[in-house]
């Protein structure tokens, strides 16, 4: 019976580490560039994860597993960096919002991926999630589309396409600890080409706290 509220719980703890990285990710967007800060928002929890595995095999994935987790790593990315990029401008509040947008695309995905029917309640979802994302965007009088409002909404667009192909990458025969390392892996190796140009651009990649905070 206890077993039953497991997934619940963890998702629960899921939901408050997802709050809690939003937090944190403001802050650090003051510091870091987007690419930079979205660089290290992957390569430290692999780094992190590979020491789990420090005298344990570490299963690489196969053919089969490779497309999917590669499609999760680019979903990943690039939530990540739109994720970021919404922090830098607009509230947390709002950029959470927008990201937790993610698990209502699910369904669209599914219908064009897997075929699968939309269900009315999706669709319901779906319209008051629109109807949420202009009420952010209208200043009381009338409705603007702002670009950072967008980005906000792509991120929680790729924050959907990650979600869907954990799912499949979930019935492999790779463990949770195997599927993260390799998810955060190529993702960070996703994001190399964009921290290139960065630095190519000579673009401020890090800003010191002020001596005086």
């Amino acid at each position: 019976m206890v077993n039953r509220w497991y997934p619940i719980l963890f998702m629960m703890a899921s939901t408050f580490s997802l709050s809690l990285t939003g937090l944190v990710s403001k802050f650090l967007t003051d510091h870091f560039e987007v690419s930079l800060l979205s660089f290290l928002r992957f390569i430290i929890p692999a780094m992190m994860l590979a020491l789990v595995f420090v005298g344990r095999e570490i299963r690489s994935p196969n053919r089969n597993e490779q497309l999917p987790l590669w499609i999760r790593a680019l979903c990943l990315g690039f939530s990540q960096v739109c994720f970021i990029y919404s922090l830098q401008h607009l509230t947390l509040i709002e950029s959470v919002v927008l990201f937790g947008t993610g698990p209502l695309f699910i369904p669209i995905l599914e219908r064009l991926i897997f075929s699968t029917p939309i269900k009315v309640v999706n669709t319901i979802g779906l319209v008051v999630t629109f109807v949420g994302v202009s009420m952010l965007s209208s200043d009381g009088s009338q409705i603007h589309i702002r670009f950072e409002l967008l980005v906000g909404l792509l991120a929680g667009i790729f924050n959907a396409g990650s979600q869907l192909s954990l799912y499949k990458i979930s019935q492999s025969r790779l463990n949770a600890f195997e599927i993260n390392f390799w998810s955060f892996l190529y993702a960070a190796v996703a994001i190399v080409p964009m921290l290139s140009f960065s630095f190519i651009d000579n673009h401020d990649m890090y800003h010191p706290l002020d001596a005086s905070s």
